[in-house]
């Protein structure tokens, strides 16, 4: 748990956030249990369990994991987490090569296995390997629109990678965004326009993610947004709709 802090956001969902990434994982609490959104970048997962502690759940009750790409700031912890709880884990179809560490080429990999998980290593670690630095397989893939248990609902929100999928919870109003949409300075903003895959494609699924009631915007990397949330969501969506430039940083 060195180098990461747990933000409680309310009763039922907390963040973890890893200091050096700058990267956020979420664990909520529900009456049928526990599910996590992305599995924080420890391989262990014992922030996430921490996490699942502060909300009152205990390993036992995970029950399901949703990752959003296969980016290792967000998945590290996944194939422990599967491997020692009940739960369940879903990621895009689309990425299974890289959550099952077949994505590299054999000197990338023997590379990645050589790098140390040590700081800012071990982002660099997945990013070389082209995969979380646990191979894990999915339970079941995500479709768009799917409602999956505890009422999640699956969108894909393609952009930051081409199969990225964000997580809507409506019961709570509570957006997952993942790297599909950014938080800076307390405002809703673009992502940096070098960890942007595709710009069309980035801009759609920020218009579909816009128009969801959130009231509350958990992204991948910075801090939550819960504050003023239906006048950020009209103010970015007035930038896209003027067509504003995408930022090289955010």
């Amino acid at each position: 748990m060195r180098g990461t802090r747990i933000l409680e956001l309310s009763d039922e969902v907390a963040a973890v956030h890893c200091v050096g990434a700058l990267s956020n994982s979420y664990a909520v609490a529900t009456d049928a249990g526990a599910y996590l959104v992305d599995a924080g970048i420890d391989p262990r997962g014992t922030a996430m369990l921490a996490a699942l502690e502060v909300l009152g759940r205990a390993p036992a009750d995970l029950t399901a994991i949703y990752l959003t790409h296969w980016h290792n700031d967000h998945t590290a912890g996944a194939a422990h987490l599967r491997a020692t709880t009940p739960a369940r884990v879903w990621y895009p179809e689309g990425e299974r090569a890289h959550f099952t560490a077949r994505a590299a080429a054999p000197w990338r990999a023997w590379l990645a296995a050589h790098t140390p998980e040590l700081g800012p290593l071990s982002v660099l670690k997945g990013l070389v390997g082209a995969s979380p630095p646990r191979a894990v397989e999915a339970d079941a893939h995500p479709r768009h629109g799917e409602t999956l248990p505890h009422g999640v609902v699956a969108l894909h929100t393609p952009g930051h990678t081409p199969h990225h999928f964000a997580y809507w919870d409506p019961r709570r109003a509570a957006l997952f965004a993942g790297d599909a949409l950014a938080v800076c300075g307390g405002r809703l903003s673009f992502m940096s326009r070098y960890l942007t895959d595709d710009l069309g494609e980035a801009r759609a699924s920020y218009r579909a993610l816009l128009d969801l009631d959130a009231a509350l915007v958990c992204p991948g990397h910075r801090a939550p947004l819960a504050q003023g949330v239906a006048a950020e969501r009209a103010r970015l969506r007035a930038s896209l709709d003027a067509g504003a430039r995408w930022p090289w940083f955010s």
